[in-house]
């Protein structure tokens, strides 16, 4: 096939990191035109670097996210594109590393699908928790976009009328889910590669890609991995993964290494980065994780995995039940040298600081980045 590739860049400081370069380089093999856009200005030394996969560069404000990018693509930047031409377009972001495999893995299944569009994933019904319910919709981090439907007036309708979104929440429901619906409405099919794939998950209330990573990897031979799915608060199932493509995928574990200690040093990793941690503990090898649940308990999980000893987290006030490695903070004996972990949830958080640790030095506590 005649294939396009439309990428959406976006790092707050532009910075063109070696899991990019190495996606980019990935894609010379399956299309014949690279589009990039980014989302934000880029420094000549950033440019450089994607001007080794194409010319095709176009830099705008970061106004309506991905979804602003892709309309001001099709637009402006490709207005007088002949999609003629072309048999595919793949709109895809940098929100994920990968191919984990060749991407011939996946496109001769799916050159094979007698559709007009195509993703890796779908989300099936979805409810948030306001209690919006999304419907069944493919996932926009990876689009294929055949002939019939780039040459149709619903496709160049779409774009025109869509606004751009102000928030993230808008950018889901008018991009993403409307996506699947509108051209669905126009006769047009789709199908995803984990549905040919023959995957079959049980339906959960959230993304697939960040409850069975490894089981995409392993199953579908997923060659993406969310970015999402690799972060702290995913952290029981991220440590599998993380075996799992060192062990038994073509990707160098030292591209993901580096992209995220970008891109905590630049504090975006929520609650707390890997690397944020490892450094307060090696400042600080006695210490308190404050907070015995859900994020306590990764926490100490983590810092196990790193081969640390964790046996020590205080509470405000301990409740019946909880173990013996549990104390009251006012139990607690620190010097003042101890450094204490908050491992809470931001209303949490901020009661703790205000009323229980206001004495504690800063330099010795470990904030989450929730503000």
């Amino acid at each position: 096939m005649n294939r396009m590739a439309v990428f959406i860049f976006y790092d707050l400081e532009g910075y063109v990191g070696e899991y990019v370069q190495y996606l980019l380089s990935s894609l010379m093999t399956i299309t014949q035109k690279i589009v990039i856009v980014s989302n934000g200005k880029l420094k000549e030394k950033e440019r450089a670097k994607l001007r080794s996969y194409t010319s095709y560069i176009y830099e705008r404000d970061n106004i309506g996210f991905d979804a602003g990018a892709y309309k001001d693509t099709f637009t402006h930047y490709l207005r007088e594109e002949s999609f003629e031409r072309w048999d595919e377009i793949i709109l895809l972001n940098d929100t994920f590393y990968g191919p984990m495999y060749p991407w011939s893995d996946v496109f001769d299944k799916m050159d094979k699908q007698d559709v007009d569009f195509w993703g890796m994933t779908k989300q099936e019904i979805y409810r948030w928790n306001d209690g919006t319910i999304l419907p069944t919709h493919v996932q926009s981090y990876f689009l294929a976009i055949r002939k019939r439907m780039l040459c149709s007036e619903s496709f160049r309708l779409f774009w025109e009328q869509m606004e751009y979104p102000v928030k993230q929440q808008e950018a889901v429901l008018n991009f993403e889910v409307r996506f699947t619906s509108y051209f669905c409405q126009k006769n047009f099919r789709y199908t995803v590669y984990t549905d040919v794939c023959g995957v079959d998950f049980p339906a959960i209330n959230s993304e697939i890609y960040m409850y069975y990573i490894t089981e995409l990897l392993s199953v579908a031979k997923m060659p993406l991995v969310k970015r999402k799915a690799l972060e702290f608060l995913n952290f029981e199932k991220a440590r599998v993964a993380f075996d799992y493509i060192s062990d038994n995928t073509i990707y160098n574990m030292d591209l993901i290494k580096r992209h995220m200690q970008h891109l905590d040093r630049n504090c975006v990793l929520k609650p707390f980065g890997y690397w944020q941690l490892d450094d307060f503990c090696r400042k600080h090898p006695d210490f308190y994780i404050y907070g015995a649940g859900k994020i306590g308990s990764l926490v100490g999980k983590y810092l196990q995995w790193r081969g640390l000893r964790v046996d020590r987290y205080v509470v405000s006030s301990k409740r019946e039940g909880e173990g013996d490695n549990v104390l009251s903070f006012r139990d607690a004996v620190i010097s003042k040298n101890t450094g204490i972990i908050l491992a809470l949830s931001k209303k949490n958080m901020e009661e703790v600081l205000t009323e229980v640790v206001c004495d504690i030095s800063p330099d010795n506590l470990l904030i989450p980045r929730w503000m």
